[in-house]
């Protein structure tokens, strides 16, 4: 609704292109044609790979921030999305001094932002303090920004040249949801294997937990010592055979 009412503001270019067909075998092929056009193009298809990628990884970090928060931070859910406007605000930033300080011929050149992107993923990753973190996610969303505006800007005006402006926007978009789908399929994949694999590792432990406790003699005083992993080190857990089993499985 809006952007109808502010779309109405645009002067008309003059632009006039010819009908399409309305066929979907028609439609597809010549979908196909556009979208292998603007591939194909040396800087079209550059920056139509980064922001693909850029779009789909972006999407993914969204869920990953929200464990990570509460895996390393120790913050609920709540307090685990305000990294993410952390991010947003930090590219808004980025978008605004790409858009006043990077003309359209210099976008290339902004290639070194995705270089910096990827250094500064480990260094977030290692941050164990929220008043850290804010920052560094405020910095990485000014880097994404300073990234993705101008090879969005290089993408719209060779696909324009190529093609036209609605085909232009249809292949990106296109693209960059396909990315963004096939990139959430995988984490939720990597996710489901990780529960599968942790609950059988339960299921494992407990059932050899069970077998040596019931098979100790009576009043035999049987200790059982587990090396327990957590992220403050590793510590000794002691069991007897006299404990419930609860409290050995809530190791776990």
């Amino acid at each position: 609704g809006l952007s109808s009412l502010l779309n109405r503001g645009i002067p008309d270019s003059g632009a006039r292109y010819a009908a399409s067909e309305v066929h979907p075998m028609a439609l597809t092929r010549e979908f196909w044609r556009a979208n292998l056009t603007l591939w194909r193009d040396r800087e079209g298809g550059l920056s139509l790979a980064v922001t693909t990628i850029f779009w789909g990884v972006g999407a993914t970090l969204q869920f990953a921030v929200l464990r990570w928060a509460s895996d390393r931070l120790g913050l609920p859910l709540d307090r685990s999305a305000y990294l993410q406007v952390a991010v947003a605000v930090g590219v808004v930033a980025g978008a605004a001094i790409a858009g006043r300080w990077v003309p359209l011929a210099r976008a290339r050149q902004m290639l070194w932002a995705g270089v910096v992107l990827g250094l500064m993923m480990p260094v977030v990753a290692s941050t164990s303090q929220l008043a850290t973190a804010v920052p560094l996610f405020c910095g990485v969303g000014m880097v994404g920004g300073l990234l993705v505006v101008p090879l969005n800007a290089l993408l719209q005006h060779r696909g324009c040249v190529l093609l036209s402006a609605g085909r232009s926007i249809a292949v990106q978009g296109f693209n960059e949801n396909a990315s963004v789908l096939a990139m959430l399929a995988g984490y939720a994949l990597f996710m489901a294997r990780s529960i599968f694999r942790s609950s059988s590792r339960r299921r494992i432990f407990s059932r050899l937990s069970y077998f040596f406790f019931r098979r100790a003699p009576p009043n035999s005083n049987l200790i059982l010592e587990f090396l327990v992993y957590s992220r403050s080190g590793m510590s000794v857990k002691c069991f007897s055979a006299e404990e419930p089993m609860s409290s050995l499985i809530s190791l776990l």
